[in-house]
């Protein structure tokens, strides 16, 4: 059976809770994880518990960045007699990974949805294989690619990538997150390559010409393009498509109105997708193929299809893609426990049916119960990884 479903971000994110966790380490040692840098949060662990701070926010904020910043001091002067190592995130941009760059202390840099994933087994006292499911707006990969649709076979140690959202490119960085047209002009310039205008043209006419000329012209010369297998990209673009958000002016805007209207839709049914399974050669990983989705989507937009009901259909069909990515895995790996984390789990159409879906199946959910499903809970997930990694992976000979 599911654990009990996760509490908006709004009431879980400002607890300054306490976990104890089923690892150990050594005496003397503790590690502080700085988590990231949206709804930033420390944490500090020692022996076999972990104590987090209060959630901060965006560290682009001055205010939030000076309490982050006292906060890791305050967390680092308590292990100054002691030896400390400090975790973080894997992107080399990020506020906090600079901040740990300047620590003299050991580091380890932690994979942002390994540490969603190792949040979200920690907060169950689970430290056994499962795969993770880990969805979000954004996570940098080793392969400098973004990602945020992902499954994992991971434990509180390690991971393997083993299935995601077939990559997108994304244009314009941070942009691309504020103005949802510009990932929906991606996935159809995926979907139909240069006939894209005559097919899907209409759908972007509130849009001014010269800056859809602009972008066009960044994907198709691939510049200042990152690829991306981000589910919250994907509802972005997927809610311009259907007209429901133009911009995201505050975070999640266009995923929450997207599963707002599809409240309001008749129980859909799945939209076409594909499932690739890649040969060992090219990683041996399974990928969503989304392409027959959004061709589905814009030709029934055209057709003046009822936005929530495409927005309902839209919802099942990441679910499906969901349960047959983590069933495959399963299989592989012959284990029976899921876990999920990330921030479009606070979605409950999406939330509610994968676990359905899979507890149908067999298959024991784990969803948080103390920590938060968002980036809140990343510091916690950073620590319990890098308490598992200590002395190994250390980067700074200043302990």
């Amino acid at each position: 059976m599911s654990t009990p479903v996760p509490t908006p971000a709004t009431t879980q994110d400002a607890r300054r809770p306490e976990y104890s966790v089923p690892i150990r380490l050594p005496d003397g040692r503790i590690v502080v994880a700085l988590g990231g840098d949206l709804k930033s949060a420390v944490s500090v662990m020692r022996a076999d518990r972990v104590e987090s701070s209060e959630v901060f926010g965006d560290l682009a904020d001055p205010a939030a960045y000076r309490r982050f910043v006292k906060a890791v001091e305050g967390f680092q002067e308590k292990g100054r007699r002691t030896r400390v190592t400090v975790a973080h995130d894997l992107h080399p941009g990020y506020l906090s990974t600079a901040t740990a760059n300047r620590s003299r202390f050991s580091r380890i840099a932690v994979q942002h949805h390994h540490a969603h994933i190792a949040s979200c087994l920690a907060d169950n006292g689970f430290r056994s294989l499962a795969i993770g499911v880990a969805c979000d707006g954004t996570g940098y990969g080793p392969d400098g690619a973004i990602w945020g649709c992902e499954v994992l076979v991971a434990d509180l140690g390690g991971y393997e990538r083993v299935g995601h959202l077939q990559y997108f490119p994304l244009p314009g960085g941070d942009r691309a997150a504020r103005e949802t047209w510009r990932p929906a002009l991606s996935l159809v310039r995926e979907a139909y390559g240069d006939d894209w205008a005559r097919q899907a043209g209409p759908l972007f006419e509130r849009v001014p010409a010269r800056d859809i000329g602009t972008v066009d012209h960044m994907l198709r010369r691939n510049v200042q393009c990152v690829p991306t297998s981000s589910l919250g990209r994907l509802f972005d673009g997927v809610a311009f498509l259907l007209g429901l958000c133009a911009y995201n002016r505050e975070e999640a805007e266009a995923a929450i109105a997207l599963e707002q209207s599809a409240k309001d839709g008749r129980s859909g049914r799945s939209l076409p997708f594909e499932i690739v399974l890649l040969p060992e050669n090219e990683g041996n990983r399974t990928i969503i193929d989304i392409r027959p989705m959004i061709r589905a989507i814009v030709q029934r937009t055209l057709e003046g299809r009822p936005a929530a009901n495409l927005a309902a259909s839209f919802h099942e069909t990441v679910v499906t893609a969901l349960t047959t990515l983590v069933e495959i895995a399963a299989e592989r790996a012959e284990l029976n426990t899921a876990a999920f984390s990330g921030g479009c789990f606070l979605n409950q159409r999406i939330r509610e049916g994968l676990t359905t879906r899979l507890e149908d199946r067999g298959m024991t959910v784990l969803q948080h119960r103390q920590a938060s499903t968002t980036d809140a809970g990343l510091s916690l997930g950073q620590a319990v990884v890098a308490a598992n990694q200590v002395g190994a992976k250390a980067t700074s000979p200043g302990e």
